[in-house]
């Protein structure tokens, strides 16, 4: 049962996703959706391999560590997105990467 929600769970992520950054692939806005979007789909598919594939005496440190970094990645995309409704150009690098700090 796990398996089918977390099935169901990806394809209407990737379906609102894609949604999404079809409708206005030029704003920022629906370009940074895309990639919480796409970090969210990368969540579900490690939970897919985990829970559908992992035997029981194996290690989970590889989803521990996988978890971790897929989630400060997706951290990091939700800190980003609230620059992207103040602009209608992409940004530049160097204001991504010091957003969170001033």
């Amino acid at each position: 049962m796990l398996i089918i929600t977390l099935m169901a769970s990806m394809f209407m992520t990737l379906a609102l996703g894609f949604y999404v950054l079809v409708a206005a692939p030029h704003r920022a806005v629906n370009r940074t959706f895309g990639a919480f979007v796409g970090m969210m789909i990368l969540w579900i598919i490690k939970d897919l391999l985990f829970w559908g594939f992992h035997e029981y005496e194996q290690n989970a440190g590889w989803w521990a560590a996988i978890s971790f970094l897929i989630g400060i990645v997706l951290q990091l995309v939700f800190c980003f997105s609230p620059r992207s409704f103040l602009k209608t150009r992409r940004p530049e690098w160097e204001e991504w990467c010091s957003s969170p700090f001033h």
